[in-house]
């Protein structure tokens, strides 16, 4: 049986014997095995580039991300990119992870500054990822 299935089947609850499943919420996790958020029963599959952004605040959480890091760590070989580019994929970040997006509690914003990935407590996010 996949992590998805185990997911679903038992509600969310915390798995962990499967290292690659981030639990969120009881109903939100992220698969980095698959490169897939689990939301509400649903798959939330990202853009590359958007899977790429969020493996990366997994890999730092609790700490504050500056936009420049971010923006060379998804735009690695190109020299210009607009903000708005960075901003849309962590719209689209906040979409799939957050309970409710309009009120982050899970990937937050530091105006002008960056962004900040809290994970709950006890969550062993240092591990290689799949990007």
């Amino acid at each position: 049986m996949s992590s998805v299935e185990r997911f679903r089947i038992e509600g969310g609850r915390e798995m962990s014997e499967n290292p690659s499943l981030i639990v969120i919420t009881p109903a939100i996790a992220i698969d980095r095995d698959q490169q897939i958020v689990l939301r509400y029963h649903r798959t939330v599959f990202l853009p590359a580039r958007t899977w790429h952004l969020l493996a990366y605040l997994v890999d730092h959480p609790q700490r504050l991300i500056p936009d420049a890091t971010l923006l060379r760590v998804g735009w690695p070989q190109e020299d210009w990119h607009a903000p708005s580019d960075l901003y849309r994929h962590m719209h689209r970040i906040r979409g799939a992870i957050e309970p409710d997006p309009r009120h982050p509690q899970v990937l937050l914003t530091r105006r002008d500054v960056g962004y900040v990935l809290l994970l709950p407590s006890g969550v062993d996010a240092q591990r290689p990822s799949s990007h």
